[in-house]
């Protein structure tokens, strides 16, 4: 595993060095192949696996970490009619949306290559979705799946994250013949308008991602003071 040091560079020093004043900062050993952030206690833990990037990805955590320092928070939530695990799992999907739309351009002012914003993992997710588009692809010319079908919202989710890559795009142009004008305008909008807001309070984004997937009576809360919505 890594040592602190061998992850700061002179790109990511100033960053390190405003989270280490706030938070203890540590490693741990990440049980898959993904990086991962965690805040809580005063105490930031960054989970670590090996990549050719480190510094990279060490910044790309510790940007997570500053949008929270930020203000940024993770709603709760009530998954009301719909399987818990299944709402639990497209919350931190989502969130992990929001928050690399926030942090690219971040990551990059701090002078890193847009290419290594995501790790070698995300890499082979990518390679993944493509073949479920070409899948679903095969089930919507059959019949077997009704084109704008919810389930190909997370795909061009995938695809919509940065860095868009000309392998992204082409399998975006592959989903814009499966889905509906108005479905691509919708996550169009929710990017834009997330880009542009600067209260960083993800909840409004999170129940539109919600209702575009279908799912009705997903109560969504604020952290702190229990104001929220209705998914409808």
């Amino acid at each position: 595993m890594y040592e602190i040091s061998e992850l700061i560079d002179d790109k990511n020093t100033q960053l390190y060095k405003d989270i280490a004043a706030q938070f203890i900062v540590s490693l741990e050993h990440s049980l898959n192949d993904h990086w991962y952030a965690s805040l809580k206690n005063e105490k930031v833990a960054i989970g670590v696996n090996s990549t050719n990037h480190p510094q990279a990805c060490f910044s790309h955590e510790l940007l997570h970490i500053k949008l929270r320092m930020m203000g940024y928070k993770t709603p709760m939530f009530d998954p009301g009619v719909n399987e818990k695990e299944h709402v639990e799992g497209l919350i931190g999907f989502f969130d992990d949306f929001l928050q690399h739309l926030k942090i690219y351009s971040q990551f990059t002012g701090l002078g890193y290559d847009g290419n290594v914003f995501l790790t070698e993992a995300d890499g082979v997710h990518i390679k993944k979705t493509s073949r479920d588009v070409e899948r679903f692809k095969k089930m919507v010319a059959k019949g077997e799946m009704p084109k704008n079908h919810s389930a190909l919202i997370l795909p061009l989710i995938v695809v919509k994250t940065p860095p868009q890559t000309e392998h992204t795009l082409r399998i975006e142009e592959k989903l814009k013949l499966l889905m509906s004008q108005e479905t691509m305008a919708k996550i169009d909008k929710i990017i834009d308008d997330w880009a542009g807001d600067a209260t960083l309070d993800p909840i409004e984004y999170f129940a539109e991602l919600f209702r575009l997937m279908g799912m009705k009576g997903v109560k969504l809360a604020h952290s702190k003071d229990g104001r929220g919505g209705v998914v409808s």
